[in-house]
């Protein structure tokens, strides 16, 4: 808060493929700002490939939900005098939605975030503040919201609880006490349980879609599962979600989803019960994240070879 202070506008900022944790953090933070009669912008794609994200969306435009939007095209024209950009969901420089921010705003950044640090971050920062001990920057958010104070209104609050939903594969990772009573109070604050159903529900041909690229997975030892998506581009979610539900086989211990998810870029999303570290395989590739919840995007390769590397360092770490 004394940061925010000290500017008179405040750019929110998130990763590319921006998901519901990014999303709905940025909206949280975006509110309390202008509560505090600073001027905020909330920087987005103008495509989201996310269905949860263009659900929030469409219900944000259907209450008339209005925020101050800011695109690549009109940065150029935009003052950054006396101006800080906050980054919120990622610390990885090569992985926020606008790298060329980065280089404009120089010192004047903040960085929020809740995944285990490593080399490829975010440098010459005025503030970081990463908790990798929090579920996500959503619960951080909720957190940071009842410190000030701030009274969520039903919309946001849901969103909020969405996105510690996804992040913790419906509580059964990265959960703990602090995480439940954040849900205590965004639910006490309005979030909506039913509004959060219809944001996370899916299309009976997605989950026929999804269930068919699951039955060709394969065990590459007892304990380590990968599955590969190589007919089509989907979303860093949809290799998530893969991932996750990879883990619900018997005596899988890991889980690793690889796809493309754009015609120059492969990603690996990796998940752990907790007693392989998925982020020191991810970091090996490029990645990070946490031990139990990692990713890496690999440029300029088949999955093939994406899928062989990944196959190498999981050996070489046995």
């Amino acid at each position: 808060t004394n940061k925010i202070s000290n500017y008179d506008n405040i750019i929110i900022m998130t990763h590319k493929n921006m998901d519901i944790d990014g999303f709905s953090s940025s909206l949280c933070l975006y509110n309390i700002i202008e509560s505090l009669s600073k001027k905020a912008y909330v920087y987005l794609n103008n495509k989201q490939n996310n269905t949860v994200i263009n659900k929030t969306m469409k219900e944000l435009d259907k209450r008339n939900y209005n925020y101050n939007k800011l695109y690549e095209k009109e940065i150029k024209n935009f003052s950054v005098d006396n101006t800080l950009l906050i980054i919120v969901d990622i610390y990885k420089k090569h992985l926020v939605e606008n790298e060329q921010l980065l280089k404009i705003f120089k010192n004047n950044i903040v960085v929020i975030d809740h995944h285990i640090q490593d080399a490829d971050y975010i440098k010459d920062t005025s503030l970081t503040y990463i908790n990798s001990s929090m579920s996500s920057v959503a619960e951080i958010m909720a957190n940071y919201a009842k410190y000030m104070n701030y009274k969520l209104d039903e919309v946001l609050a849901t969103m909020l609880l969405s996105a510690i939903t996804i992040d913790t594969n419906s509580f059964n990772f990265k959960t703990t006490d602090k995480t439940y009573e954040a849900c205590a109070y965004l639910t006490k604050e309005g979030a909506s349980n039913i509004l959060k159903q219809e944001f996370l529900r899916e299309s009976k041909d997605k989950y026929l879609e999804r269930n068919h690229y699951i039955e060709k997975s394969y065990q590459i030892s007892d304990d380590m599962i990968i599955c590969t998506i190589d007919d089509k581009i989907v979303s860093n979610s949809e290799l998530a979600i893969i991932a996750d539900s990879l883990l619900n086989f018997e005596k899988i211990e890991a889980s690793f989803c690889i796809g493309c998810i754009d015609h120059n870029t492969v990603g690996i999303s990796a998940r752990s019960i907790g007693n392989i570290s998925v982020q020191s395989i991810m970091s090996k590739l490029g990645g990070g994240g946490h031990d139990t919840d990692a990713a890496t995007k690999i440029n300029n390769k088949t999955i093939k070879e994406c899928e062989e590397a990944l196959i190498k360092v999981i050996r070489s770490d046995k």
